[in-house]
């Protein structure tokens, strides 16, 4: 069975502090998906990123609480099996973007600049080059 989607949790305290991610499989609409326990302080988070044509999912920018923003990415344009980003911010800020390959159970991590000029940068993925707008 094609997997339809990535979904991933990681269990957060109130400090701040997260654990490693754990990849939940399979993902299709028929399988039920629980995060592990909590305790005061301390819970998990699940996350569901949809399979892009070539099956590849975006995970987005793990190291915060919504990994994905439209105040960070503010333009997704697929054509074919890969996908551009516009990603916004503060000039010269360096954007850490995760994606899983298809096949593969560690995830990929690029990191961009926001460019000075635009306050903005492109990303092609899963390719994952960056570029300045």
């Amino acid at each position: 069975v094609e997997e339809e989607c990535v979904a991933y949790s990681t269990n957060i305290s109130t400090t701040g502090q997260s654990d490693p991610l754990v990849f939940h499989t399979p993902c299709t609409p028929s399988v039920k998906i629980t995060a592990t326990g909590s305790s005061y302080g301390n819970f998990s988070v699940l996350y569901v990123a949809p399979r892009m044509p070539g099956g590849w999912a975006l995970l987005g920018e793990l190291n915060k609480m919504v990994p994905m923003s439209g105040q960070r990415v503010t333009s997704i344009a697929a054509s074919g099996t890969s996908v551009t980003l516009t990603l916004a911010g503060t000039a010269g800020e360096r954007v850490a973007m995760t994606w899983l390959n298809a096949g593969q159970t560690s995830p990929t991590t690029v990191v961009c600049a926001i460019a000075s000029s635009s306050n903005t940068t492109t990303l092609l993925l899963p390719a994952g080059h960056c570029a300045s707008a």
